[in-house]
């Protein structure tokens, strides 16, 4: 079956074995190499959401080409017209994947009468198929694996255009083997480069959860972008509706640092202080702790507490920068991956 939709920003149209962006003959789509440039981007280990019966529900697993939620308990396989969202989870799996060498091809063959003296007729497409391949490396043994592998338009994190147009297509992959490189072929429909500059970034999953593999930040960074732009709508309706109206910084989406597997618990103290200032953009600057920590855990925080966004302080209607100051409660104990969030900032 093919399939192709228009769909709004966040929201993913899954396509069970097919994925059909539009007909013409093309090349293979752009590589997801990205550009990373400014501040490293938040982690985002990401849950994907389906749409069941208007309400979202956590993917679980993948039926061949099928996606799986929870429903009650049970297991229910999604239609091909269901839709997906992507959704912040507090932390990955431990361990990793690391991709070596991945390729999406595609290639799409057309039916032609020629008639003697009368040229040529177009008899249409009688055969399209796309394909992703890659080799892993899984540093632990990972189960009840799959793949869902986003496609989207480059100009999106380019700036060019805010229409996401995304696409998501998943696949039941091959348990992994710890150290050992595993060849993951994924089969699907048409993807046509030509129309728009395609490109795409595999998500790994194991019973739902997702695995960290080298393209995070790649991953970190169109995520970002899909909340920044929800957040810029969202802006826009607050300073609309309080014309002249003066109040503090009010936090419109804030979440746990990400650390590396490595991190011993014990080096993060069990509450920190953070200061910051928040611009009249709503965006976060200046981040600092109130104690020395490990560069790792530093980083960590620095990623996830710049990437956060708020509703600036307003002075009669007009946003204006504000210095604000928070706790990060991680409390005892904590596994690896796993931080707390904070508490309520106060405006200085």
């Amino acid at each position: 079956m093919n399939l192709r939709r228009s769909i709004p920003l966040l929201l993913l149209c899954a396509v069970p074995g097919v994925l059909k962006i539009r007909a013409s003959q093309g090349d293979n789509p752009a590589p997801t190499w990205l550009v990373q440039s400014g501040p490293l981007p938040p982690l985002h280990p990401t849950a994907i959401l389906g749409i069941y019966k208007d309400h979202p529900c956590k993917v679980i697993g993948v039926f061949g080409e099928y996606a799986l939620i929870d429903s009650q308990g049970s297991p229910i396989r999604l239609p091909s017209s269901a839709g997906y969202r992507p959704a912040r989870a507090n932390a990955f799996l431990p361990g990793s994947i690391e991709v070596r060498r991945q390729s999406a091809s595609a290639s799409q063959l057309r039916r032609v009468f020629r008639l003697q003296g009368a040229g040529t007729i177009d008899g249409g497409v009688i055969d399209e198929s796309g394909r992703y391949e890659a080799t892993v490396v899984a540093s632990q043994v990972y189960s009840g694996c799959y793949l869902a592998i986003v496609f989207f338009d480059q100009g999106f994190l380019d700036g060019q255009t805010d229409d996401l147009s995304a696409m998501v297509a998943f696949q039941k992959i091959v348990d992994l083997k710890a150290g050992a490189e595993t060849k993951i072929t994924a089969d699907f429909g048409y993807i046509d480069p030509k129309s728009r500059s395609r490109t795409y970034l595999p998500l790994f999953f194991s019973h739902g959860a997702e695995i960290r593999t080298n393209f995070a930040d790649d991953s970190a960074r169109l995520f970002q972008r899909i909340e920044k732009l929800r957040y810029e709508k969202s802006l826009a309706l607050y300073l609309q509706t309080n014309p002249r109206a003066t109040a503090p910084a009010k936090p419109y989406l804030r979440f746990p640092p990400v650390f590396p597997a490595g991190v011993d618990p014990a080096a993060i103290p069990a509450e920190l202080g953070v200061d910051f200032t928040v611009t009249s953009g709503g965006t976060v600057e200046g981040v600092l702790l109130s104690e020395t920590v490990q560069a790792d855990v530093l980083t960590g925080i620095q990623r996830a507490v710049q990437g956060w966004l708020f509703y600036p302080r307003l002075e009669n209607g007009q946003p204006v920068s504000t210095a604000v100051s928070c706790k990060l409660d991680f409390g005892r104990p904590m596994p690896k991956g796993v931080a707390g969030m904070a508490r309520q900032p106060a405006g200085k």
